[in-house]
């Protein structure tokens, strides 16, 4: 808590841990500040003095949460690895009653894999393709190896589409087969549920032999989380959740314990940042969230949410249990899909970029 001077000498107590109140107290001093620009230079000073003070506070409490986080990094990595003392973890149970979000049933994640050149001409609808194309088209005398760009296959289904009195035929015979489908066009249930435990590797959450479900709120952030380059294909899953799951929102900073305001809350934007953040390979690294995800397990969660560190906006869902006989989910089919281009986002670092002094 902090009192801060908000208008012409008064004071209010602000709880830097409630958002809410701090985004309002912001947005009205700027609409203020712009309604005032060239009438008051003093009140224009004063105010954005105020939300200077503010945000500094606000970095100041951040900062003491992430000093928090980096001594419970380095106690578990180098000094007590199986018994930390930290303080995080009395502040993450703390967190339990608030940090809370339901999926019901019905909500939809997806899960991505690789979809492979093997994998795709193998596909019982991409051979059944090649088979009728053979067959209506004896003329170019097609081997499947003349079929190894799938784009070459969609280029000639196309063609073919247009031959005389074929048209129609192809138009029925795809709505029977979509029809007949069991939904399954890429992997099958089996192959894109989590792995099982002893061939698990080592993870931002799973340690090395514990199985979990990694997923996404939509398919952008599945895709974009397998860092795909431009040409390669994915099975991308659909999972329905089953029963209710409650999971540990790492997102959400809104929710806070009405009941005690004035309670200093650990915040959920630094554990949010230390699982986004991209490890480049070390598996230690993934010991202190593998920690974190242990014992938020044992406060009777299912599972978490956490941003996404390359879908702007996506998020990341992480289920504990796969077991046949305790998860709550069911994956209802796949589709196939192909990545057409790459956008790429640059800024220049060094030197500085020609804009940044004017």
């Amino acid at each position: 808590m902090i009192s801060i001077n908000i208008d012409k000498g008064r004071y209010s107590v602000i709880n830097l841990c409630d958002s809410e109140k701090i985004n309002e107290l912001l947005s009205n001093d700027l609409i203020n500040i712009y309604r005032n620009m060239g009438e008051n230079s003093k009140a224009l000073d004063e105010g954005w003095n105020t939300i200077i003070a503010l945000l500094r506070l606000i970095q100041f409490r951040e900062c003491e949460d992430e000093a928090l986080w980096i001594e419970f990094r380095e106690e578990i990595l180098h000094k007590n690895r199986y018994f930390p003392q930290s303080k995080i973890l009395e502040k993450i149970k703390e967190l339990s009653s608030i940090a809370t979000t339901e999926f019901k049933e019905g909500v939809i994640l997806y899960r991505c894999r690789e979809y492979t050149t093997h994998d795709f001409f193998s596909n019982w609808f991409v051979i059944m393709c090649m088979d009728f194309i053979k067959k209506e088209m004896p003329e170019l005398s097609i081997e499947e190896n003349d079929f190894q760009n799938y784009s070459i296959l969609s280029t000639i289904l196309t063609g073919l589409a247009w031959k005389p009195g074929i048209k129609e035929r192809i138009k029925t015979q795809y709505k029977k087969v979509v029809d007949e489908s069991d939904s399954f066009w890429g992997f099958k249930a089996e192959e894109n549920d989590a792995p099982p435990a002893n061939n698990t590797k080592s993870m931002r959450v799973n340690p090395e032999g514990i199985s979990y479900l990694y997923a996404a709120e939509d398919i952008d952030t599945a895709l974009i989380e397998m860092r795909p380059q431009y040409g390669q294909t994915y099975s991308v899953a659909s999972i329905e959740i089953t029963n209710t799951v409650k999971l540990f929102d790492f997102t959400n900073e809104t929710k806070r314990n009405v009941n005690e305001e004035d309670k200093y809350v650990f915040s959920r934007t630094v554990l949010d940042k230390m699982f986004s953040d991209r490890n480049y390979g070390n598996p230690l690294d993934y010991i202190p969230t593998q920690f974190i995800c242990e014992y938020i397990k044992l406060q009777g969660f299912d599972g978490i949410i956490f941003h996404s560190s390359l879908s702007q906006g996506g998020k990341n869902v992480v289920l504990f249990a796969t077991d046949d006989l305790n998860k709550k989910y069911k994956i209802i089919g796949t589709d196939v899909y192909g990545i057409n281009n790459i956008i790429l986002d640059r800024t220049r670092i060094l030197p500085l970029d020609d804009n940044f002094m004017n």
